[in-house]
């Protein structure tokens, strides 16, 4: 196998800079003197090792969440076009991602040119969460339990540990590697698998797709043990039912059929309560809704939708993303997420209006994040996915119908009966609808091109608005075509100044089309 080094400093200095959890780390971060109980543990997971949640639930503001972009990049949003509306709302985001969201070689850049953009936030701050896993696991060795309380806290910890490490690499492969492919996984670049706790100075080198998926593999088996035994502590602590939600999302990947189907089978029996939409009155997307078994990160997509607020006599408009009339129009009207999840208001009746992630007109960032939320819903589109790609057209129908039916109205509720390539994708058009804005579709449309029993490509379009003085001056069309090198993003720039290998490279990009004002 080709191997792909890098010298990634950035672990570096990710290594000796971790200081929260009363600068638990110095600069030689080899010395684990300070840890003195399990409780010292804790508070490290809870301060480094979990992604944390965000810090404001109305500044618009992309620093302070993970992976900000990844609901523009796919075909969930859209920029508004109304010239009526689109120039009186702050550009920060459009300007801030677009190098994102029109596929850019160099994402760091916006409108103007500037570079506005860090391409590196994500991968340090993931990796500096595998660095803090690694401390805690490190940690952990160093202690005995001292009875049976002790000994099961040990437990809980380590799984923990381990199941954010795993999710760490997961978010990190699929964000900066292609898409896993079982014939040529083993040589594909993937990421670097850092299991220190210390610093290392010198060459780092890119494991393959592969190797990062055993990895992530072997974390989950171990965790799943761990946390089999524990119970839940809250949604922000991970549990047995989650670990194996995530673990059959990472095996359906793989394309390995038969372990998808057992982990979502595990994760439905530990967490079978999935709200019906019939009788379900509180918001969807809440820490109330008890099918949400776990969540971590930031919230950005729903200040980032455009909404038209009444406040006092004054209407606010806010946001220059739109949501996809696709998306929108993929509802039917006896689909009850369709008036949970968006509504049309009679002051913007052109606009489809963001629900799901809102209450009373306020964001829900520093609830739910909607970039790593795991809830049963996907447990049964996993399920049904796997058996449909495997050949088991009825067991698929049974999983998609259990879904459907807390999801349409009991009056409108008829079971499918599709199957083959059909049924394969009006299950991953239901996985679209019902996970829309949880930060799975741009994954999701990777690994469908991909896969190996039914693949399936899609052309994206995006649309920038170039404004000056609050004057439209032209809209830019842009489009990413299947097996485009886009379709991963590249190394960030501060890790490529230190590269003496390969990167994942993009091509230039141009609007396909410009309409001028």
């Amino acid at each position: 196998m080709k191997k792909h080094t890098m010298r990634f400093i950035s672990l570096i200095i990710i290594g000796i800079a971790l200081s929260s959890c009363n600068d638990f780390l110095t600069e030689n971060s080899q010395d684990l003197s300070y840890i003195t109980g399990y409780d010292d543990l804790d508070e490290i997971l809870l301060g480094d090792v979990y992604l944390s949640p965000g810090t404001s639930t109305a500044s618009n503001d992309i620093s302070d969440t993970y992976m900000p972009y990844i609901h523009f990049m796919s075909d969930e949003v859209t920029q508004l076009i109304d010239v009526s509306k689109n120039i009186n709302t702050p550009p920060r985001t459009t300007t801030r991602l677009f190098g994102y969201y029109t596929w850019q070689r160099d994402v760091t850049l916006g409108l103007d040119g500037s570079e506005v953009y860090d391409d590196g936030q994500d991968w340090k701050n993931i990796y500096k969460s595998i660095v803090s896993a690694n401390v805690v696991l490190s940690g952990l060795s160093e202690l005995s339990p001292k009875d049976d309380e002790e000994l099961l806290q040990a437990k809980r910890i380590k799984g923990e540990a381990l199941f954010c490490r795993a999710a760490d690499l997961f978010l990190l492969v699929n964000l900066y590697a292609d898409a896993y492919e079982p014939v040529n996984a083993d040589q594909k670049p993937g990421v670097p698998v850092k299991l220190t706790d210390y610093a290392e100075i010198g060459s780092f080198t890119r494991a393959s797709v592969k190797e990062v998926y055993q990895q992530i593999v072997s974390d989950l088996s171990e965790a799943t043990v761990a946390l089999k035994d524990n119970e839940e502590k809250s949604i922000y602590r991970i549990n047995y039912a989650g670990a194996c939600l995530f673990f059959s999302r990472v095996y359906l990947y793989m394309q390995d059929y038969n372990n998808a189907i057992s982990w979502a089978q595990k994760a439905i029996a530990e967490a079978p309560q999935m709200v019906d939409l019939n009788t379900f009155s509180s918001p969807l997307f809440s820490k109330n809704n008890e099918s949400i078994m776990f969540t971590m990160g930031g919230n950005i997509i729903a200040e980032n939708i455009y909404e038209y607020l009444l406040y006092g006599e004054l209407y606010l408009q806010v946001g220059q993303f739109v949501v996809a009339n696709d998306l929108y129009n993929s509802f039917s009207d006896s689909d009850l997420r369709k008036s949970n999840f968006f509504h049309i208001n009679e002051e913007a009746p052109n606009v489809v209006l963001y629900d799901k992630q809102t209450y009373e007109l306020i964001a829900q960032s520093s609830e739910i994040s909607d970039c790593f939320t795991l809830r049963t819903a996907e447990a049964w589109l996993n399920l049904a996915e796997a058996y449909a790609c495997s050949g088991d057209n009825l067991s698929a129908q049974n999983a998609m119908n259990t879904l459907l039916k807390n999801r349409v109205e009991n009056s409108a509720f008829q079971p499918i009966l599709l199957d083959n390539a059909e049924l394969v994708h009006f299950i991953r058009e239901e996985r679209k609808k019902e996970l829309c804005m949880e930060g799975h579709r741009w994954f999701d449309l990777r690994r469908y091109q991909v896969n190996e029993a039914y693949p399936e490509t899609k052309t994206l379009y995006s649309v920038s608005s170039v404004i000056a003085d609050y004057e439209l001056v032209r809209f830019d069309y842009y489009r990413l075509d299947p097996g485009d090198p886009a379709w991963t993003l590249p190394i960030p720039k501060y890790e490529m100044d230190y590269n003496d290998s390969e990167g994942n490279n993009r091509d230039d990009r141009i609007p396909y089309n410009t309409i001028n004002y």
